[in-house]
């Protein structure tokens, strides 16, 4: 199989509409097979959020936090954060596997 697309359906969706349409044959059938280890493909772009901080010392600092828009998972380790107008590097949201295509600023 490989090189061919594959597709992925509700397993009882088919079971189903098979069984409506009388197909009691091909509904178990259906019901039968294993189910393919597959996860859906959430696609999303991060959203930026700036943040200030003042220290003790009277010194400030300014970064962007960058937040999944599907589940809220923020992205807080030192590495993580960007200066202004960069966008974050990371390609996956590591909480809920969210696809990310960059900023929704841009």
């Amino acid at each position: 199989m490989t090189g061919m697309a594959k597709e992925y359906i509700d397993k009882a969706i088919a079971v189903k509409g098979l069984r409506m349409a009388h197909d009691l044959d091909g509904a178990d059938f259906v019901a039968n097979i294993p189910a393919a280890d597959v996860r859906e493909n959430v696609r999303a772009r991060w959203t930026v959020v700036s943040k200030a901080y003042e220290f003790a010392d009277g010194s400030k600092a300014a970064w962007n936090v960058w937040i999944c828009p599907i589940c809220g998972y923020e992205r807080t380790a030192g590495w993580e954060y960007t200066s202004p107008g960069e966008k974050p590097k990371a390609k996956l949201c590591e909480m809920c596997g969210a696809q990310m295509g960059g900023a929704e600023d841009g």
